[in-house]
């Protein structure tokens, strides 16, 4: 998967805000007065991708942001709150992945001890939750978290916990 860049998080956030299916700087110019939230991004986005003067120039405010944003384009952390928001937003889209991938680390060994209290084979778990066999074990034998999204990894988890409930309940109910 590749890793998200700054401009490819403001388009996809443009597009977001504004409720287009564009990232046409002109095209979102348009709903600029009905939208403000979109200035900062927009104009961050019009200076990285160095759209031309006559797009620019349509919209007065948006004209003097992307000056603003043009004179401070060597150092970026002078930069007013705003803009400082947009980049924290993007380092914690970025780092989505690895959030994940750490989450599924934590489950992946409570996995591993239910699987050894159980008795359950990674076959049987994944033919029960129809998960592809080769990723399922591709997880549970090596913890390639990449094979398994978060929501199958918290399935096999919940699964196996309820396994165990059941046994706990059996043993009781014989005892």
């Amino acid at each position: 998967m590749r890793r998200l860049t700054y401009e490819g998080f403001l388009e996809k956030y443009i597009c977001e805000l504004s409720g287009l299916n564009t990232s046409s700087v002109s095209k979102t110019l348009k709903v600029l007065p009905d939208n403000p939230r979109i200035l900062e991004p927009l104009a961050l986005y019009a200076v990285m991708t160095n759209v031309s003067y006559n797009i620019i120039s349509k919209n007065k405010d948006f004209m003097s942001e992307c000056s603003m944003l043009k004179e401070h384009s060597d150092s970026y952390s002078e930069l007013p709150g705003n803009y400082q928001k947009l980049y924290k937003s993007y380092i914690y889209a970025s780092s989505k992945k690895s959030r994940e991938d750490d989450t599924k680390k934590l489950m992946h060994k409570q996995i591993h001890i239910l699987l050894n209290n159980s008795g359950i084979s990674t076959y049987r778990v994944s033919k029960d939750l129809q998960i592809d066999v080769s990723n399922c074990n591709a997880f549970i034998k090596n913890c390639d978290c990449d094979r398994l999204s978060k929501s199958d990894v918290e399935r096999i988890w919940r699964y196996l916990q309820k396994i165990e409930k059941e046994k706990d309940m059996e043993y009781i109910v014989t005892k």
